[in-house]
């Protein structure tokens, strides 16, 4: 089997071993997690979804458990399902997600007193539920958050704007689910798996402020930029004229489900099976594309033959083109223009199989990609400049497309030499 071959197989069971469908039977089974054995013993059972991994989480969890009181909240699938789904548009909200968020608060307010709540909530849960500040337009909150996610500013950054433009972010939600009945479950797509991070945090305590979020629009030159609407709002909640999102309500327990490190593990099992050494970082890495890519092309020119680096991650990067690709595909594109010349295939995904505006998840290169690609008169330092990724790897055949996978643990760098 080729060294792409063997690439490409790693990656799929990376994500596979973190798909709802492999993990939600053993978390039914699991008697560690007693508020679900609860929930499961409810004659009054109710189930949440939110995120992009909410219909594959909702199709697996109503397979095992035949809950039919439900709602689910996610990104329109590429194929039809015979659920009842509410739509919302991801990265950026519309509409949809406005009127799905609003539909979503008057079903968790029907819920009778003494039922029990299953909460799975995953990745883009942010973009999803939106249910803009009193005084502040949805065209308004639309354009921070684009020029937020441009910005190359973190998803700790982000949010901490997101909540307080919010009101249903930062742990609002919690104000009106049934009281200690309700259970939260994560698939995280943040470093750190921090709780008050993953899509916003709607049923966590929020540790950051209004003053935060503006220090956050100040530190990327944005403040400036923001509608006027978004300012005042910030500024009303720095003077108290607004209340600060929840701090200190812990009563609804969360648990971490799935998450980054679960897909490096089946990774690093699967490299080891085809025969590979085990080279990997003991923590998912972050930073800026150009920074990592360095760091990256450095670690791989030290390896041994027949060696994996498996690393997980969520880069930033500043985009300044008007190209087509993500993260992912710039940092590879980034790499291959530092790797030319080396025996080594590296490739970067997106484990919800959607990287930036593309197509696809992420793309792969080597040390002879960047000659391919001249003899197809592809001008790297165009694409590079433009982010236009996607038109450099796709005439190459090097995109990794998977579709939208139902779930999302940030992303996954991969290496073989």
């Amino acid at each position: 089997m080729s060294r792409t071959a063997d690439l490409l197989q790693i990656l799929d069971t990376a994500i596979h071993a973190v798909l709802p469908g492999t993990i939600f039977p053993a978390v039914l089974k699991n008697h560690a997690y007693a508020e679900v054995q609860h929930w499961l013993s409810s004659p009054t059972r109710y189930l949440l979804c939110i995120g992009k991994a909410g219909v594959s989480s909702a199709e697996a969890m109503i397979q095992q458990t035949r809950c039919n009181n439900y709602f689910v909240l996610a990104p329109k699938p590429p194929v039809q399902i015979p659920l009842e789904i509410h739509y919302g548009a991801h990265p950026v909200p519309d509409e949809d997600s406005v009127k799905s968020s609003q539909q979503l608060l008057e079903w968790l307010q029907s819920i009778p007193s003494d039922a029990h709540l299953l909460v799975i909530l995953s990745g883009g849960s942010s973009a999803l539920l939106v249910s803009p500040a009193q005084g502040l337009s949805l065209e308004s909150k639309r354009e921070v958050n684009e020029l937020l996610i441009r910005s190359g500013a973190s998803i700790q950054e982000i949010n901490a704007v997101r909540k307080h433009l919010s009101r249903v972010k930062g742990g609002r939600l919690a104000n009106i689910t049934p009281k200690d009945r309700t259970v939260v479950l994560a698939v995280s797509d943040v470093i750190g798996d921090d709780l008050s991070t993953i899509g916003s945090g709607p049923f966590y305590p929020d540790p950051s402020t209004f003053t935060e979020a503006r220090d956050v629009l100040n530190r990327y030159e944005l403040w400036n930029q923001v509608s006027p609407e978004v300012r005042n709002v910030i500024q009303s909640g720095i003077e108290g004229k607004i209340p600060e999102t929840p701090k200190q309500d812990t009563r609804i327990p969360h648990y971490v489900i799935a998450s980054n490190e679960q897909a490096r593990d089946a990774a690093v099992q699967k490299a080891q099976e085809l025969g590979y050494g085990i080279k990997t970082f003991s923590r998912a890495v972050h930073g800026t594309v150009e920074d990592v890519a360095a760091s990256f092309v450095s670690f791989i020119r030290q390896l041994k033959p027949r060696t994996a680096m498996v690393v997980g991650g969520e880069i930033t990067v500043k985009v300044s083109g008007t190209g087509t690709g993500g993260r992912n595909q710039h940092l590879a594109l980034l790499v291959t223009e530092l790797l030319a010349g080396s025996d080594a295939t590296f490739a970067a995904v997106g484990t919800d199989g959607v990287d930036g505006n593309s197509p696809v998840a992420g793309a792969w290169t080597d040390g002879r990609t960047l000659s391919r690609a001249m003899r197809q008169n592809l001008d790297i330092n165009q694409s590079i400049e433009n982010f236009d990724a996607y038109h450099f790897f796709d005439p190459l055949k090097q995109t990794i497309a998977t579709q939208p996978t139902g779930t999302n643990v940030m992303d996954l760098y991969l290496a073989l030499t």
